[in-house]
Formats: C-alpha cells, sequence, structure tokens
C-alpha cells in the first residue's frame, strides 16, 4: 500500500478505490511531508472528478499548511492545483495571480536540480500557455508549450510528457493546422494508451473527434466521440459525458441533423446543471441557443441566450458574455430589427477588442459588415470586410479566407463594382487552384455564378444556370450556401419563364421550390420553411388558385407568429394585404384565362426571391389599424360577444346578424388547423378570423393586417389572463351574464379604444 499505488489507480480511472487508498494512507501516516502529498493526493482526484466542492477546502488546507511548515515544493504543487480549479470554473484572472505566485516561488528554488522541480516547471510553462491561448496570443502560448515539452521531454514522467503534447496540439488546433495538431495529439494518445491512463485517453480521443469535426469529417468524429463516450461513463465522469455531448450536438449541427444536435444539447445541459458549475451551463444554454436559431425558432433561441447572457455576466466572464452577445446580435439581425442587432454586435466588438483574440475580431468585422450591408451603408459594410479578410490573410485558414472573399465579391456586385470584384474572384479562384477543399470551392463556384447571373448577356446568365444546376446535385456540405444556390437558381429559372413562356421551365421552377420545401422540412429550419410557404402562395397564385394561395400564406403566417419571425410576420402580412387587395383583379385573370406573363407582372414573384436572396428586411413602417367590430362566436356559430367601434358605424345593426352568419360560414377552414388565422374582405374592411380552441375571433378594421394581428393577440392573451372572463367564455352553455358582458367590454376598451383615439 503506497502513495505510488494510489496515484496509478487514480490514471486508470479507478477512483473511488484511489480515494479509499488515500484516505487510509493519510490515517496511518506520521510523516507530515507524506501526510500532505497523501492529502493533495486527495484533492487532485476531486479535482479531475470534478468534485470542486470537496476539493477546493481539502487543498487551500494543504497550502495553507504547507505554508506553515516551510515546503515549497507542496506549496507550489497546491497552487497549482487551485490555479486549476479557478481556470475550470473560469475565474482566469484568479486563476493566473496563483500561477503568477507559483512562478516566484519556483524561481527561488531553480538553483535545486531535481526531477521533481522540473516536472512542476513543466506543468506551470503548460499552464501559462493555456492561459496565454485563451486570451489570444499565441504565439507566447507555443513558447511556453515549447519550453514545457524541452524540459519534460528528458524526464521519467509519461503523464506530463502526454499533457505537454496535447497542449502543443491545441495550439496547432487554433491555428487550425490539423496535420500538425492530429500528430501531437496522437504522440499523447499513444503514451496514455501505453499505460492505460482511462480518463486522459477520453480527453485525448475527444479532441481528435473535434479535429475531425472543424475539418468536416463529421462521420469520423462522431466515431472518436462515441469511443470518449464510453470511457467516460465507464468512469462515471459526469463532466466529460457532458462535454461529449456537447462535441457530439457541434458535430450534428455540420451534418444538418439539427434535432439530434438539440437533444445531445439539452442533455449537457442537464448534466451541467445537476454538476453545478455555472460556466458550462451558460455554454450549454448558449449552443442551445444557437440551434434554436438555425431552427428559426427565435423566441426560444432569444430566451437560451439572454439566459447565457445574464449568467456570464454575473460571473463577470468576457468571452462568455461576447459570445452571448454575437448570438443575440445575429438573432435580431434575423428577425430584421438591425439596430438592436446593431448594438449587440458593437457590445461584442468592443469586447473581443480588447483580446487578442483576432478570430473573434474577424467574425465580429463580418457580421458588422452583414448588418450595414442590409441598412444599405455599403461603404461601411466594405470596410469591415476588408477588415476581416485583413485578418483572415493573417492567420486564417484557406476557408476563412475563402469566405471573406466570397462576402466581398458579393457586396461588390451589388456595389457594381467591376474592378473589386474581379480582383476578389481571381483570389479566390488562385485560393480554390492551390488548394484541394470543397469548402472553397464552394464558395469559388457561387461566386463565379453571381458574376454570370449578374451579366446582362443571355449566354453568361445559361453559364450561371449550369453552375447552380451542378452545385443543386451535389453533396450538402454547407446548408446556407446549399439554399442561397438553389434561391439563385429559382430566380434564373423565373426570368427564363419571363422571357420564353415556356411551362417546362415553370415545371423545373416548382420542383426546385418543393425540393426547398423539402430541405427546410429536413432541417427544422422554421424560418425557411415559412418562406417556402410564402413562395409556393406566389406559385399558387401564377396557377392562379387563389384558395391555395390564402391557404399556404396562412401556413406561413402561423409559423412565423409562434416562432417569433417578426420580420417574416410583417412580410407575411404585408403579402396577405395585397393579395387581398388584389382579390377582384386576379379572379378576373382566373375567368379570362390571363397569359403568363401578365400574371407573373401581378405576382411580382421576382422581387419576393430577391429579398429571399439578399435577406432584405421588410420595410418595418407599422401603421395603427382603425378597429371597426370586434366578434366572437363559439364553434356552433353563437354569438357570445360583439363591439362596435366609431370606424364601425357603416355597419348597420340589422346588417351584423348577416355578416355573423357570413364569417361563421367562411370559418369552417379556421376551425380545420389549430392557431389558423384567415383573412376576408368586407367592402372597405379587412376582417381577420383566428381560433383559439372552441373559439372563433374575428376583427374588422382598415388598415394593415399585422398591426390587427398584434392587437387581436393582445385582446385573446387579456381575456386568457383574466380567469373568470376566460372560464366563462369556455362554459358547455354558451352565453355571458350582464356583469361578464360589462367585464369584457372593459377589456375591450383597454386594448382597442384607447390606443386608437383620435
Amino acid at each position: 500500500m503506497s502513495l505510488e499505488n494510489a496515484n496509478r489507480l487514480y490514471l486508470n480511472g479507478s477512483f473511488s478505490e484511489a480515494v479509499d487508498l488515500v484516505d487510509k494512507l493519510i490515517q496511518q501516516e506520521d510523516n507530515k511531508k507524506l501526510n500532505l502529498e497523501a492529502t493533495l493526493l486527495k484533492g487532485e482526484i476531486l479535482c479531475y472528478t470534478e468534485d470542486y466542492d470537496n476539493s477546493l477546502p481539502i487543498i487551500i488546507e494543504v497550502l495553507e499548511e504547507s505554508e506553515k511548515l516551510g515546503n515549497e515544493i507542496m506549496n507550489i504543487k497546491s497552487s497549482l492545483l487551485l490555479s486549476e480549479i479557478h481556470y475550470q470554473l473560469n475565474n482566469s484572472d484568479e486563476s493566473y495571480d496563483l500561477l503568477l505566485q507559483a512562478d516566484k516561488k519556483l524561481q527561488k528554488l531553480e538553483n535545486i536540480s531535481s526531477q521533481e522541480l522540473i516536472i512542476l516547471k513543466s506543468q506551470l510553462l503548460r499552464d501559462k500557455g493555456r492561459y496565454f491561448q485563451n486570451v489570444g496570443y499565441n504565439e507566447e502560448a507555443f513558447k511556453q508549450y515549447n519550453e514545457s515539452w524541452e524540459l519534460i521531454k528528458g524526464v521519467n514522467s509519461d503523464v506530463d510528457q502526454s499533457f505537454s503534447l496535447h497542449s502543443i496540439g491545441s495550439y496547432y488546433a487554433d491555428k487550425r493546422d490539423y496535420k500538425l495538431a492530429l500528430k501531437y495529439y496522437n504522440r499523447g494518445l499513444v503514451i496514455r494508451e501505453k499505460n492505460n491512463y482511462q480518463y486522459l485517453i477520453a480527453s485525448s480521443i475527444s479532441s481528435i473527434g473535434a479535429l475531425n469535426s472543424e475539418k468536416g469529417e463529421f462521420k469520423l468524429a462522431i466515431e472518436y466521440f462515441n469511443k470518449a463516450m464510453k470511457i467516460y461513463k465507464d468512469l462515471n465522469i459526469q463532466g466529460g459525458i457532458a462535454k461529449v455531448h456537447n462535441y457530439l450536438g457541434l458535430a450534428f449541427v455540420g451534418m444538418g441533423e439539427l434535432e439530434d444536435s438539440l437533444k445531445n444539447h439539452k442533455k449537457a445541459l442537464k448534466i451541467n446543471t445537476a454538476i453545478g458549475i455555472q460556466s458550462r451551463i451558460a455554454m450549454s444554454l448558449h449552443n442551445i441557443g444557437i440551434i434554436y436559431f438555425l431552427t428559426g425558432e427565435l423566441d426560444k433561441a432569444l430566451e437560451y441566450s439572454y439566459k447565457s447572457l445574464e449568467i456570464n455576466e454575473l460571473l463577470k466572464y468576457k468571452f462568455g458574455i461576447a459570445g452571448a452577445c454575437n448570438n443575440l446580435g445575429i438573432l435580431y439581425m434575423q428577425k430584421g430589427e438591425l439596430e438592436k442587432s446593431l448594438n449587440f454586435h458593437q457590445r461584442h466588438l468592443e469586447i473581443v477588442i480588447n483580446f487578442n483574440n483576432k478570430t473573434d475580431l474577424a467574425m465580429s468585422y463580418v457580421n458588422l459588415g452583414t448588418i450595414y450591408q442590409m441598412k444599405g451603408e455599403l461603404d461601411k459594410a466594405l470596410d469591415y470586410f476588408k477588415k476581416s479578410l485583413d485578418i483572415d490573410r493573417e492567420i486564417g485558414t484557406e476557408i476563412e479566407i475563402a469566405e471573406s472573399l466570397y462576402n466581398l465579391i458579393k457586396l461588390s456586385l451589388v456595389m457594381d463594382n467591376t474592378e473589386m470584384v474581379d480582383e476578389y474572384l481571381n483570389e479566390l479562384k488562385v485560393l480554390d487552384d492551390g488548394y484541394f477543399n470543397k469548402f472553397v470551392k464552394l464558395r469559388y463556384k457561387i461566386a463565379q455564378a453571381l458574376l454570370l447571373k449578374s451579366s446582362p448577356r443571355t449566354i453568361n446568365k445559361a453559364k450561371a444556370q449550369e453552375i447552380l444546376i451542378e452545385l443543386n446535385q451535389d453533396e450538402v456540405i454547407d446548408h446556407e450556401l446549399t439554399i442561397f444556390a438553389k434561391l439563385n437558381l429559382c430566380e434564373l429559372l423565373l426570368t427564363e419563364l419571363r422571357n420564353t413562356g415556356n411551362e417546362n421551365v415553370l415545371v423545373e421552377f416548382k420542383e426546385l421550390v418543393e425540393d426547398l420545401h423539402n430541405f427546410a422540412k429536413e432541417q427544422n429550419s422554421w424560418s425557411l420553411l415559412a418562406e417556402i410557404y410564402l413562395l409556393q402562395s406566389s406559385l399558387a397564385l401564377i396557377e392562379l388558385n387563389l384558395d391555395k394561395a390564402q391557404n399556404l400564406t396562412n401556413q406561413a403566417q402561423i409559423i412565423a407568429d409562434t416562432k417569433g419571425l417578426s420580420n417574416l410576420s410583417i412580410k407575411i402580412s404585408n403579402q396577405f394585404d395585397r393579395l387581398i387587395e388584389n382579390q377582384q383583379t386576379l379572379e378576373r385573370m382566373v375567368n379570362e384565362s390571363a397569359p403568363l406573363a401578365e400574371i407573373l407582372e401581378e405576382v411580382h414573384l421576382e422581387d419576393f426571391i430577391s429579398k429571399m436572396i439578399n435577406k432584405k428586411p421588410e420595410e418595418r413602417v407599422i401603421l395603427p389599424e382603425k378597429p371597426a367590430i370586434v366578434l366572437l362566436l363559439d364553434n356552433s356559430g353563437i354569438s357570445l360577444f360583439i363591439k362596435k367601434f366609431e370606424h364601425g358605424a357603416n355597419f348597420k345593426d340589422d346588417l351584423i346578424g348577416g355578416l355573423i352568419s357570413a364569417i361563421y360560414t367562411l370559418s369552417e377552414n379556421v376551425f380545420s388547423t389549430h392557431g389558423s388565422i384567415q383573412r376576408i374582405k368586407h367592402d372597405e374592411f379587412t376582417i381577420i378570423l383566428k381560433q383559439i380552441d372552441s373559439l372563433l375571433f374575428c376583427y374588422a378594421f382598415y388598415g394593415q393586417s399585422y398591426s390587427a394581428l398584434q392587437t387581436l393577440d393582445k385582446f385573446i392573451d387579456a381575456l386568457k389572463g383574466s380567469k373568470t372572463t376566460w372560464k366563462s367564455l369556455k362554459r358547455e352553455i354558451p352565453g355571458l351574464t350582464a356583469s361578464e358582458k360589462s367585464g369584457m367590454e372593459l377589456i375591450t376598451n383597454e386594448i382597442f379604444t384607447r390606443k386608437y383615439i383620435n
């Protein structure tokens, strides 16, 4: 029975046995030095199994006791271990302060040459390197890692050698030098496997998996993650299990399997919540927010991102705050709320500009450039995209340089600057020729197609179409770019359809839109699905199928409203308004069998696809509607409540009964789908019908339907908030008492009348 045996059990993953043996040694050992070593080993085991609550007091006890005894070696060891705990808890400043304290103490002992001191010095250099790497000083990090390796490689300490090799591997991974990173990870793994260091083997395998995931080799990455998961589960290391779930979540995103990604991130959140490490909880919330953003569930994405931000602000963890701000900026960009988006991205820039992490800085410049392009401030966008390219040329991989060049090519085309287009496209071509990288090639091909597509010559548009058709048939490696390519192909097919009137082109167009529809469903992308429903609605108009157009627009509206896609909801409402305003014109076209060219001119489908391609937010000029009448019916057509406003004076009392009957007749489709919305035109009024459970809410008004929908939703929420009123509306025997009607009047006046006083 010895400390060496306990250490061996610990490294092999027999944690309980190791702690039991250490406890026996502590009880039996009279030698204070050996007792301290045994106590510190117990603290180390608890630390690496993430039992920080029990580990922390043990290590502090050893630190204080070694100070009293004048045992410098034990004092330095306990300082380094305490630094490790602060690092794991994301207290990076406290962690680094402890490293500096340990460094000062170690320098006083440098005249003493021993293997133990060399190991300590190597560990200190390694930990300092990790700190520098985290704050973006990668070259300084490499210097520390290299010195650590040069010290330890001649010492008989396999475990420390494997740590130093792993650190150098992580440096090359950050540099995107995957070949060298893999070389060092594998060298460390060989040592760990030879010695059967189980939990360290799992760590190496996880890192190699993450490397493959970054390279886009997702299936291979998942094989590594599953191997690591088995080890962590066998050892019952919950933090390791959560880490692998996080890695799997990221890999599944790359594969486009968002449902599997969400499941893994939620499992990681559950484990991290049980462990109670706030920084890891924040990271899981952050990742879940990203998945909900990718699926287009923006309300949920905002909820998780704000929770992540809140925790990181409490922890004063700047990297976490920066990540949450970046997320929120992207979310508000997607919602079309560009000023809010700009504020969050500027806050992100303020944080990362003070670090030396140029990768994050480049990302911040890209996001700001994208916002300014969407706002139409093209010179500012150009400036930010150029800054991003400068950083990528300095430190980036070919993929990142290609992305920056691609952004600049797209912007240059919008600015109609052919000189810049040629310059950046030529550089992208050289990059594509020099590297066999499918991500670079994809961007070059799309950029080439965009340039040809912008040409006035038919032959060039045909070449662009050929490239995009080829890309449409290729393996999907970047889902966003694939969607972008498909939409550009849609636009070219529409141009051909308008010019030729060829029905075969219309068939191809419909097939491509259906392909996009299936793609959106596979990706669980609600925002894309809503836009595709809107696109299919326009297609139905081309075929002069007005009922189908309304139903598809209605499906788009439900998704946009329930998923928090406010900008898209405005776009859908505006299209619905145009649809019902132009209903007579469209009905005339049906009756007269109007030619395809005339219908295309009326539907403006090319404008809609152009907005989808350019992600142009809908104009957010929201004018309050003027209320006329609010009606509430049950599903048997019985009127429960009616309120007529000033603007509903044209509705004579004797005509309201007929209106109710007409509304109920038209409401059949509304009751067939939960949450469904339908709009109808009645003289100069628009009437919205919305079904909630067994109730049908009817709102007649003048003006925009988007504003009216918001008002109606507030009214419904207010009724639900009044439990007494809502219960009276839902009773089996329909009808309201005088006092209940009075309560309804108060709520109605609060929501409708007060806001619209002339």
